[in-house]
């Protein structure tokens, strides 16, 4: 058992470098410029190419999950902490 899970650990590990980050973790982080590069990479990879009404509607699609990032479920994923602040961890309830 113990090794299985070292296993598992060293993968996730490895392969670290190599797994993008969350398109919606990113938008939360307003870094929109990093998400659609992402999407780049992942048409290229699927041999597809990113058209120009296709580009605007994810821009529109990231402006607005920044935008409800600043007042919806986002803002628990994002990655600012205040200067000087503990990290805690916030429970929330979805109703």
């Amino acid at each position: 058992m113990h090794v299985a899970v070292g296993v598992a650990c060293s993968l996730a590990i490895v392969t670290y470098p190599v797994v993008p980050e969350s398109i919606r973790w990113l938008a939360c982080n307003e870094r929109g410029a990093e998400a659609e590069k992402i999407l780049d990479q992942v048409a290229r990879g699927n041999g597809r190419t990113i058209s120009k009404k296709q580009r605007s509607e994810i821009r529109k699609i990231l402006k607005k999950t920044a935008e409800e990032s600043r007042y919806g479920i986002c803002k628990y994923f994002t990655a600012s902490v205040e200067k000087n602040s503990k990290p805690t961890v916030d429970f929330c309830m979805i109703q």
